[in-house]
């Protein structure tokens, strides 16, 4: 029996308990996340750093900074990985030489929690999906509610019920251009059809701005390898046309929006053939690969936040679905 995870992305609506402390605790991640690397590379395994973490009393939920740890353990993991296929490569003048994570980086982390200990979900009376994030121990909580498609906050309320055989794993709190996350993975058991001779599995995730792969060793399911690929441009593109179509269209200029408009579909094109072709040379670095890509039922037209939000998307929507399409006739 295999394992599916899937991670479903939702706002934090604060109603009570300070923002600062959720911005606190990313900062005091960045300190394990920097040891744990200090560590891996003296040669220390990821079960002994995980056991000498022991943050003081006050500063940091002991579960929570162990969760910091292995996630900074698997980004070093997939730093090693991508190193040794660098080394093993014919092509090393081709592709930059991959980097180990700085052990004195600066900023924040993301806050990594398990569920029921540095967070906890809720179906509340209201029929809202409500929240609890214990950003310190023995200080007041962050509460509120999650916000979100309606079919993502369905999902979450199916693994809460304790019949199904959905659960909520380890989530993570990201912060974005002014606004909190929660990323919540839900876990379901699945029998996965893949060939008998498959080594590696390839898992492909399309964000609203870029492009994550993680490569897993089918037998062990050890983290071979992790690439994000942004195409960020291509949204930034898109808006800037929207902003231009709609002044020029006021002045009757529908030539200089027809001129515009091709510009932009060609450097579309030619974004997604690059990120295509990354990804081709990708898969072909692992052995006898199965590629698994996300859902894509209703992924150009079941998203409804508004009209505002709904124009900003559409052009990532429409990109998405036209890189997809590119990838899967590729692997």
């Amino acid at each position: 029996m295999d394992e599916l995870v899937e991670t479903l992305c939702f706002r934090l609506h604060i109603e009570d308990g300070e923002r600062w402390r959720l911005k606190q605790a990313r900062m005091d991640a960045r300190a394990f996340a920097n040891h744990a690397w200090a560590m891996r590379e003296l040669g220390y395994a990821e079960g002994e750093i995980v056991d000498a973490v022991t943050p003081t009393e006050q500063s940091f939920i002991t579960n929570s900074a162990q969760a910091v740890v292995r996630k900074a353990c698997d980004a070093y993991d997939a730093y090693e990985s991508a190193l040794k296929k660098w080394h093993n490569s014919s092509d090393q003048n081709d592709l930059p030489k991959p980097q180990s994570p700085a052990t004195n980086s600066l900023g924040a982390f993301p806050l990594v929690m398990h569920h029921g200990e540095g967070y906890k979900l809720h179906v509340r009376d209201d029929d809202r999906v409500g929240y609890r994030i214990s950003a310190q121990p023995y200080q007041e909580k962050v509460r509120g509610f999650l916000r979100g498609a309606n079919e993502d906050l369905a999902r979450v309320k199916t693994a809460l019920d304790s019949s199904s055989e959905l659960a909520v794993g380890r989530a993570e709190v990201v912060y974005r251009e002014g606004v909190y996350y929660l990323h919540v993975p839900i876990r379901q058991p699945v029998e996965l059809d893949v060939a008998a001779d498959a080594e590696s599995v390839i898992a492909i995730d399309i964000n609203e701005r870029n492009i994550t792969t993680t490569v897993l060793d089918r037998q062990s399911r050890d983290t071979l390898a992790q690439l994000t690929i942004d195409y960020g441009q291509v949204k930034q593109k898109r808006q800037r046309y929207y902003d231009i179509k709609r002044r020029c269209q006021e002045h009757d200029k529908h030539s200089v929006v027809d001129n515009i408009g091709s510009h932009v579909e060609n450097f579309t094109e030619w974004t997604l053939h690059r990120l295509s072709k990354v990804i081709e040379h990708y898969v072909e670095w692992f052995p006898k690969p199965v590629v698994v890509f996300e859902s894509l039922k209703g992924i150009r037209n079941d998203i409804e936040y508004g009209s505002y939000m709904n124009r900003r998307s559409t052009a990532t929507r429409s990109a998405t679905f036209q890189l997809l399409t590119v990838v899967a006739a590729i692997v």
